[in-house]
């Protein structure tokens, strides 16, 4: 059996003192069994972890002790670790990568302590729009061949990973025949390649087993995100061509004068008429045939106009192409082949890239010649691959697209329209629970769980009891430890919440571990467990902070205004009680809390994410079906506001001026203006900014706030300033508050406020378990879930300048409570 030894390439270069050593294993991605998805990226994270010679901290250590850089990446076709350090230490620094290489330990507790790091740069992945919209497209476009899979491996398949399997993948592809030593640097070719041979022991030559061919695609094919993200992204992928083939530097000149700059195609015809903010298209060539992406970010609601462009400008390709578009091409693929020649690691990377996928590390200079010998023939018959017909559509949106406008944009024709389900589905089970349900093509799962009550519900005696509840209502069977390990185990979070006006569970899981999310907190509503250990130590928990908030000004001026404004009422007092309540809470006043408020009719349970409709009701209605009851009535307490003054002065450097009128309540319409009025006069840009710290520089901080409630609500407005300007400053802040009142905002400021609120509304949307609160608490607080974002954005949108003025007005009419704490004179 034929043996061979590491392919050794050196580049003998005295540009400076410095070497870059370059590992290249010839075993990326596509080289995974079915039991080993993701395991090429697996084992790229463990050789960082030690060997048998050497430790974890000594592998890294060495490099970065000596000034260098270490890294590793892996692809689908490869694994490559790399290092650039002072040129005299290039010996070790090749000994050390080798070893990391061949001899890496996988350790068990190494190994899942990386594992639960990967799950985590995973679940960051899915955070970013354009890398899912990329991951999602590849998968639509390659069918059969493994280039549709995502590198890093999903999240299913890295828990499963077990140790045998990565070191199987290890022994299979870390070979001496898989491998590629390249150095650049001031170092003799000779010395390096005695080094390789001394280090890396000859292997047998394995064959390759021959890939999966992807069949022809028949029609183009449409892949919607909508609803993960408010961003909206298009891409159009089309099957490419390999690295060896002679077309890949005229596809890679086409792709230049395509996009990526406001003076190429798409970028006149896009960015230029302000139909997007941005276009790309890259060719991603590999050893087998890869892939064309052309793509762009739209401005809201240009997403069909932006398609419409894409199509037209591809069906006119042939004619679009000119010598001056093309020779600005070339220029910036050669360029930048010329500043990788300028540091030691460019052209080491360089230099193995072209030896390993092309056989030779003089085909760097052959592609050269390719770019150079592109002529506008070449061009249009590259043009061929970008066939609408052979594509794929990913549409990233914030709301599903009808398909047949997508194809219509694109002039493709439209297939048999399907039925599309509701975006939220409600339901009613027979106990009176509410079920909302919004299914999003993404990971992870989202739930909100609500009843009202919270502090709305207690007394004096009780004040701080939902609090308590929250940190301590457990599982029956799972202890706190034991509840803990469950869900670090499944990459999640479970917890309870004691709100102002409502109480309730809160979690966050992968989508596959659902169901343990919906039985632990069936488990804690039907079965409800209250350790004695727990209730003494979150007992402890809130009066500490009740302790430590004595020595806050900003807090103690907030209770002091709310307990003016809101006179008896619940909402008045401490949100974790005080120490004279908490006392006398124990197990039983727990329970008892439990079984008065905590009963279905009236309860709403809302998941948004990874949830399929169906299954997700069955199970609802099989755990949380049996509950009954509909809860002890609350006893009312009419909110008494009074105007008054107080002044709570302890040792402090500030002193907190706090302004307070009677707010609004849930559902009010004026709602949408209030807010809108707050955000005028929040902000670097805002009147209470620019007037009292910016024009008298009173302050580091002013600020206004609202808080709605079920009864009523509150309006507040604080700067925090030297004692001495404390009465000043008291009477500014009305000053500004009043005029603002008596004009209302100019035109442009309420503009401004307007797109901010929708914009930090659309932001806040991004992630489930924002829009599961949502659900949730509009539901419960009366509102239409389905149609929960589109009614408050339709407000914001109506309000004029009139209607914020008059609502401040309004405002500012009620009784009026001021307080002062901290240092005062």
């Amino acid at each position: 059996m034929t043996r061979q030894s590491p392919r050794v390439l050196v580049d003998h270069f005295e540009g400076a003192p410095v070497a870059a050593v370059y590992l290249w294993i010839d075993a990326g991605s596509v080289e995974e069994g079915p039991d080993q998805h993701g395991a090429a990226h697996f084992v790229e994270h463990m050789l960082f972890k030690g060997t048998e010679r050497r430790s974890l901290e000594e592998l890294a250590g060495f490099v970065e002790g000596m000034g260098g850089e270490i890294n590793a990446y892996t692809s689908y076709e490869r694994t490559v670790l790399h290092a650039t350090v002072p040129a005299e230490h290039w010996e070790q620094t090749l000994e050390i990568l080798v070893d990391m290489a061949l001899n890496p330990r996988f350790d068990p507790t190494e190994l899942e302590r990386e594992r639960e790091v990967i799950l985590e740069e995973i679940r960051g992945g899915q955070d970013d729009p354009m890398g899912t919209l990329a991951e999602e497209v590849a998968r639509t476009l390659f069918h059969v061949h493994p280039y549709g899979r995502p590198v890093i491996g999903s999240s299913e398949s890295v828990r499963g990973m077990t140790r045998e399997a990565l070191m199987a993948f290890h022994r299979e592809h870390y070979r001496a025949d898989q491998l590629v030593v390249g150095v650049s640097g001031p170092m003799a070719p000779e010395a390096v390649v005695k080094k390789v041979e001394e280090l890396v022991p000859s292997a047998p030559k394995r064959e390759r087993p021959p890939r999966p061919t992807e069949p022809r695609q028949q029609g183009l094919r449409v892949l919607q995100i909508p609803g993960r993200f408010e961003e909206p992204l298009l891409e159009l992928s089309f099957r490419g061509v390999s690295v060896e083939d002679t077309e890949s530097a005229a596809l890679d000149c086409l792709m230049l004068l395509l996009a990526g700059s406001p003076a190429s195609i798409l970028g006149e015809r896009l960015q230029l008429t302000g139909l997007a903010t941005e276009t790309w298209a890259w060719s991603e060539t590999e050893r087998d045939p890869g892939m064309l992406t052309v793509g762009c970010a739209p401005l809201e609601g240009q997403e069909l106009a932006c398609l419409q462009a894409l199509g037209q400008a591809l069906a006119e390709l042939p004619e679009l192409l000119g010598l001056a578009g093309l020779h600005r091409a070339q220029a910036q693929i050669l360029s930048e082949k010329v500043f990788l020649q300028e540091t030691v690691d460019g052209r080491a990377h360089d230099m193995v890239w072209y030896a390993a996928l092309r056989g030779d590390p003089g085909a760097a200079e052959l592609y050269r010649a390719q770019v150079q010998a592109v002529d506008l023939d070449s061009l249009r018959k590259a043009a061929r691959y970008l066939d609408l017909d052979q594509a794929v559509l990913g549409v990233l949106s914030p709301k599903e697209l009808p398909e047949p406008k997508l194809r219509a944009a694109l002039q493709v024709p439209a297939p048999p329209a399907r039925k599309a389900r509701p975006a939220i589905e409600q339901f009613t089970l027979s106990n009176g629970l509410r079920v909302v349900l919004e299914p999003r093509p993404v990971p992870l799962v989202a739930a909100r769980l609500a009843v009202l009550g919270g502090q709305l519900a207690e007394t004096p005696g009780t004040a701080g009891i939902s609090q308590l509840w929250a940190s301590c209502v457990g599982a029956p069977g799972l202890g706190p430890r034991e509840l803990a390990e469950r869900l670090d185990l499944a990459g999640g979070v479970l917890a309870g919440f004691g709100g102002r006006q409502s109480m309730g569970l809160r979690w966050e899981l992968p989508g596959e571990r659902m169901d343990l999310g919906l039985e632990i907190a069936s488990g804690m509503l039907t079965r409800p467990h209250f350790p004695a250990d727990e209730v003494k130590r979150g007992r402890a928990e809130l009066r500490h902070d009740w302790f430590v908030s004595q020595d806050d000004p900003g807090t103690l001026a907030e209770r002091a205004l709310r307990e003016q404004l809101l006179g008896p009422h619940p909402n008045a007092m401490p949100r974790g009680g005080k120490p004279a309540s908490l006392a006398r809470m124990g197990v039983s006043s727990l329970k008892r809390l439990h079984r008065q408020r905590i009963a279905p009719e009236g309860m709403v349970l809302a998941l948004s994410g990874a949830v399929d409709p169906e299954r997700t009701l069955e199970r609802v209605e099989a755990l949380f079906g049996r509950m009954s009851g509909a809860g002890a009535p609350m006893e009312s307490v009419k909110p008494l506001a009074q105007a008054g003054e107080r002044r709570i002065p302890i040792k402090r450097e500030q002193a907190h001026v706090l302004l307070g009128w009677p707010g609004l309540c849930h559902g009010d319409p004026k709602g949408p203006a209030l807010a809108l009025a707050v955000t005028c006069l929040n902000g670097q840009g805002g009147r209470l900014f620019m007037e009292l710290r910016e024009k008298r520089g009173w302050a580091y901080s002013v600020s206004a706030s609202t808080e709605q409630g079920l009864e009523l609500g509150v309006f507040t407005a604080h700067i925090a300033v030297a004692p001495e300007l404390a009465d000043k400053a008291r009477v500014g802040l009305e000053e500004v508050l009043r005029s603002f009142a008596q004009d209302g905002p100019t035109a442009e400021e309420l503009e401004k406020a307007r797109r901010g609120m929708l914009g930090g509304r659309a932001m806040g949307r991004q992630r489930s378990a924002s829009r599961a609160l949502d659900l949730c608490l509009g539901a419960l607080y009366g509102k239409d879930p389905a149609t929960v974002w589109e009614q408050d954005e339709a407000a914001i949108r109506a309000c004029t300048v009139a209607q914020v003025r008059d609502t401040i007005g309004e405002i500012l009419e009620g009784p009026q409570a001021v307080v002062f704490a901290g240092g005062l004179r």
